[in-house]
């Protein structure tokens, strides 16, 4: 039996997130070290803007202090942005790091391992090239190694199920695969 994958597209900017949040996931520091940073580049965002509207409001603008209220201002809504929309430029950055014009792109779980077709080329990868296997939102990441990995979306599998697909690859290959949505494929 083989599994394929089709995306006419390539990848989409979902996948990317939905990686970028499984790459967060899947590391021991990481997983909990993005979310801090996250909260505390958010709520040091508000505290300087609220800073800088509490100076503006309170006439320091006119002690000289209209350039440091700008600044407390820019950098407080630059630390909102980043720490609301982090896995967005994550993905953005991971899109701007890959190959591109990859055009099309099909993947195939075979006996003999996994092929990849893009508008670029070909590749075929044994099972025992993989680290590991990850699940989430739909989407099975298969990882080369701790930072790339092979994304493919349930629905852009053209035949079988995801339960299918996962005893195929318990099969095949000596990983399992880590669900990060708490959620099982009952297919």
């Amino acid at each position: 039996m083989t599994f394929t994958f089709h995306m006419p597209e390539g990848y989409s900017t979902a996948d990317l997130v939905a990686l970028n949040k499984v790459h967060t996931r899947r590391g021991k520091i990481r997983r909990w070290l993005i979310p801090a940073l996250r909260v505390v580049l958010t709520l040091g965002g508000i505290l300087l803007v609220l800073g800088a509207a509490v100076l503006l409001a309170y006439g320091w603008a006119e002690n000289g202090l209209l350039i440091s209220i700008v600044v407390f201002f820019v950098v407080g809504i630059l630390w909102i942005l980043i720490g609301l929309f982090h896995y967005r430029i994550s993905a953005w950055n991971s899109r701007r790091l890959t190959i591109r014009d990859l055009g099309s792109i099909t993947v195939t779980l075979g006996e003999e391992g996994i092929s990849e077709i893009t508008g670029k080329g070909s590749a075929l990868h044994p099972y025992a090239a993989f680290a590991g296997a990850a699940c989430y939102r739909d989407i099975l990441f298969l990882f080369l190694d701790k930072n790339h990995a092979m994304i493919l979306p349930y629905a852009a599998m053209t035949g079988g199920t995801a339960a299918e697909l996962e005893a195929f690859w318990a099969r095949h290959s000596s990983l399992p695969i880590q669900h990060f949505d708490n959620k099982q494929h009952a297919d």
